[in-house]
């Protein structure tokens, strides 16, 4: 998720002298360390890489972290139950709790709100849908709100059959909190919002919609855990010098990153020459939390901006 908020690049440590791309090297290479999508193909180019290739570096993909279904997912298909259930009795979500509509539709359980800030979370919330027998189209033609975090949340959504109504222009939990107040009043009591969302996800959102009187449903769509083969193929071509560059834009990713660095190299300094690249200061904190050094750092936290921002510190 794009969810690290901007910050100034000013705030960043002092650069490693500048890089040269290595002897026979076409061009700048750059780690990109994000996970694959839930469900990729084994080819899948993530879209921080096309941005990097697309300013004429040459990405080299290697996931620090995975993304894989929960231990228990038995709350995600809680709450797809909850939805068939009210579907099956012909409720509608847009009307006030026990208000009937006029249009031969019970007595409404107030309003539902579907509420992403991951793209992760949508394919194993879909897949629980599908599970509990409810289509994306009948969440539509019932009411239920989406909302999301980013816009590549939104496009998932949209292509899953849920196009999201509220997306704030800043790709944080406080925004969406906020956009969601402006569309719904600040007294959201009555209001119950299915949040499918990671094992590790902050409380920021649930607890700022809760504050407004919202009820949250939180069910765990996936779970992050660290790509320890990746970190260690990650490790070595750092060691070997094939990289110059290593993008971050979680905090979860860093430490991975310190973890398999120390792990490999047998606690030696980070290499002098290599730049590390975060998304936003959230990230850059983790990342000095961890013992790394931070090189670059967008003012916007979006992957259009690093790559920019990587590319001006290499070009």
């Amino acid at each position: 998720m794009e969810s690290d908020s901007g910050g100034e690049s000013s705030s960043a440590d002092p650069r490693p002298r500048r890089p040269s791309p290595a002897p026979g090297a076409s061009s700048f290479r750059v780690a990109v360390t994000r996970p694959l999508p839930y469900g990729a193909p084994q080819l899948y180019l993530d879209r921080l890489s096309r941005r990097l290739a697309d300013r004429g570096l040459t990405p080299a993909q290697h996931p620090l972290l995975r993304i894989v279904l929960p231990q228990d997912p038995t709350p995600l298909h809680e709450a797809a139950a909850w939805l068939a259930d009210r579907l099956a009795r012909n409720l509608h979500f847009q009307h006030p709790a026990g208000e009937p509509d006029g249009g031969g539709h019970a007595a409404s359980p107030g309003p539902v709100w579907l509420v992403v800030t991951s793209a992760n979370a949508v394919p194993p919330f879909v897949e629980a849908l599908e599970a509990a027998g409810v289509a994306a189209r009948d969440l539509r033609q019932a009411g239920v709100r989406v909302a999301a975090v980013g816009r590549a949340t939104a496009r998932v959504l949209r292509d899953a059959g849920l196009p999201p109504a509220v997306v704030p222009d800043r790709f944080t939990a406080q925004a969406l909190v906020e956009a969601m107040e402006a569309e719904a009043g600040p007294d959201m009591s009555g209001h119950r919002v299915i949040f499918p969302r990671a094992d590790r996800a902050g409380e920021t959102l649930p607890r700022g919609l809760e504050e407004r009187g919202a009820r949250v449903i939180r069910a765990t769509a996936y779970r992050v855990v660290d790509d320890w083969q990746g970190g260690r193929r990650l490790a070595r071509a750092l060691a070997r010098g094939e990289l110059e560059a290593v993008t971050l834009t979680s905090g979860s990713a860093a430490r991975a990153l310190a973890r398999s660095w120390t792990a490999e190299s047998g606690g030696a300094p980070w290499p002098e020459a290599v730049v590390v690249a975060v998304i936003g200061p959230v990230t850059a904190g983790d990342a000095r939390d961890a013992e790394l050094p931070v090189h670059v750092m967008p003012e916007r936290a979006s992957l259009a901006a690093l790559a920019d921002a990587v590319a001006d510190a290499l070009g």
